[in-house]
């Protein structure tokens, strides 16, 4: 028994198939890939599946990162199921017809053509504001509470540097966030002195 190793794919439709895979194996109390291979190479001499595969082949299937091949995927799903779990014919193809729709979701997904520089520049623009919100969140968050007028003038520095990025050095909020720096830099003075 044991964890199986889980690629390093991006988020989306593969992921959400990958995580799928290794829940099923989970469930089926993680038998070893000799194990699964053996099942898998018994089910095959008998019929019940289409091909055959070796420990590695199991491997690959759970660890390449790569969209399994729609029959291979539909006889691990009947292998485990089948091999290890008490279930029934029915929830061996309900199962079945899940993977098969995270499969072809994961195929249409890989199939879309590659974000443009239109949608990248969005996206970063995106993470942008999120960086912005979250710099002017912490410098509100350090006026509430009292800290030094040395942090908090820090924290609305930061805030305004990247407001400048995001938004431009002339957009209001640009300029609200440099007034408010501006106005804590003579307590700065005062703190140093002290």
């Amino acid at each position: 028994m044991g964890q199986l190793k889980k690629p390093d794919v991006e988020v989306g439709p593969l992921m959400d198939l990958i995580e799928a895979m290794h829940r099923l194996h989970l469930d089926a109390g993680e038998p070893s890939l000799p194990r699964m291979a053996k099942a898998w190479e018994a089910g095959h001499q008998a019929g019940m599946y289409k091909i055959s595969r070796s420990r590695s082949g199991v491997a690959a299937l759970f660890s390449s990162g790569e969209l399994p091949n729609g029959e291979a995927l539909n006889d691990l799903v009947a292998m485990l199921m089948n091999e290890f779990m008490d279930t029934q014919r029915g929830e061996v193809r309900a199962s079945q017809a899940e993977f098969r729709r995270l499969r072809t979701s994961a195929a249409r997904h890989q199939r879309a053509p590659s974000a443009s520089d239109l949608v990248n520049e969005l996206r970063r623009m995106g993470n942008g504001y999120l960086r912005l919100a979250e710099g002017v969140q912490q410098a509100e968050n350090m006026d509430a509470r009292s800290i030094s007028a040395r942090n908090r003038s820090n924290a609305y520095m930061h805030a305004a540097t990247v407001a400048t990025e995001v938004l431009g050095p002339d957009h209001p909020y640009t300029a609200q966030l440099n007034q408010r720096w501006q106005e804590l830099e003579p307590e700065l003075w005062a703190d140093q002195g002290r």
